[in-house]
């Protein structure tokens, strides 16, 4: 699935990313970046594609430009926790660093392309991510990876009328 951002969609992650890696660097996190692209890149593409998958499913993105100790990107309607994960490339794996470990989320799902355009892969649950036969390294540490071949397909119904989240929660971040 093709979701293409609007100018002021790409403004904000432009501006919301730029800001995470600033305030990253200041408060002296360790960036454990798996790709040879700025800190700013990282952060302003991943959270483009964050955006790219809460609109699609009608879900409200975490704007939050502090780490605050947060470890999903959204929460969907059942109550799962995600992190989306954003490679430029279109036949990219699904990687997670092995440091995610530590603090799982319930599904990690694939985000590919870059700002406008991002395609929506699929996704793999935290018991298919954390497995000794996962880990590869692509030359920046150990990771975790998925092929897409590997990956599900989310389905999600659509709030409606009858949700009990219409407007956006501090606590689930969702609709």
């Amino acid at each position: 699935m093709l979701i293409v951002l609007s100018d002021l969609e790409m403004k904000v992650a432009t501006y919301i990313g730029k800001q995470r890696n600033a305030n990253d660097i200041e408060a002296g996190l360790v960036q454990n970046k798996r790709s040879s692209d700025t800190g700013d890149e990282i952060n302003i593409q991943g959270f483009a594609a964050e955006l790219a998958f809460c609109r699609h499913f009608n879900l409200f993105p975490d704007y939050a430009v502090e780490f605050h100790g947060q470890i999903e990107d959204c929460v969907l309607q059942d109550g799962r926790t995600v992190d989306v994960k954003q490679t430029k490339y279109e036949s990219g794996r699904l990687i997670v660093p092995i440091e995610k470990e530590q603090k799982k989320c319930d599904i990690y799902y694939l985000v590919t392309g870059t700002m406008p355009n991002f395609w929506l892969r699929g996704y793999a649950t935290k018991e298919e991510v954390f497995r000794d036969e996962s880990i590869d390294d692509l030359g920046y540490g150990p990771s975790y990876m998925i092929e897409q071949k590997n990956l599900h397909q989310l389905e999600v119904s659509p709030c409606n009328t009858n949700c009990s989240n219409t407007t956006p929660s501090p606590e689930l971040k969702i609709w």
